[in-house]
């Protein structure tokens, strides 16, 4: 069955990446199940926490949430710090297409640059408008998995 109105090649894609007849992705750890796949994903992330990030990743650019989302999961999936290339949703709501991940992230860093980085801003602004392009780049949701632990990082 196709979901969110997915293309045959985007459908395509959906199941590439995950193990057949199963909705556990696939990954260079070879773990078939979810709750082995969680379990890897928890531990290894973790680690990385640890780590300091790369240059790269220090970036409020499209290329350092890239980066961030590679380190984070690069021992896990061959994809990491790749856009996802189908359209996916949470419920009903999809997130959006493909083809706009890139420009829809790169409106929001321009209008983070806008207002400066949220530099000098008072606490209460400044949470206000954070948690406002936390939940935007949210909405994107531009990664198969790993998001939420890509926006913390």
């Amino acid at each position: 069955m196709r979901e969110f109105g997915r293309s045959a090649r985007e459908q395509r894609e959906y199941e590439r990446i995950r193990y057949p007849g199963s909705d556990v992705l696939r990954n260079k750890l070879d773990c078939r199940t979810q709750d082995d796949l969680d379990e890897a994903e928890r531990l290894i992330v973790a680690g990385q926490l640890e780590d300091d990030l790369p240059p790269a990743a220090t970036r409020l650019d499209v290329s350092g949430v890239k980066a961030i989302h590679r380190h984070l999961f690069q021992d896990i999936y061959p994809w990491a710090g790749e856009f996802r290339r189908y359209t996916t949703g949470r419920g009903d709501a999809p997130f959006p297409p493909p083809e706009f991940i890139e420009s829809s992230l790169e409106r929001l860093f321009d209008e983070l640059r806008a207002e400066h980085g949220l530099a000098s801003l008072d606490h209460a602004t400044f949470a206000n408008r954070a948690a406002h392009f936390v939940n935007e780049l949210n909405a994107v949701h531009p990664f198969v998995e790993g998001n939420g632990r890509m926006q913390r990082a």
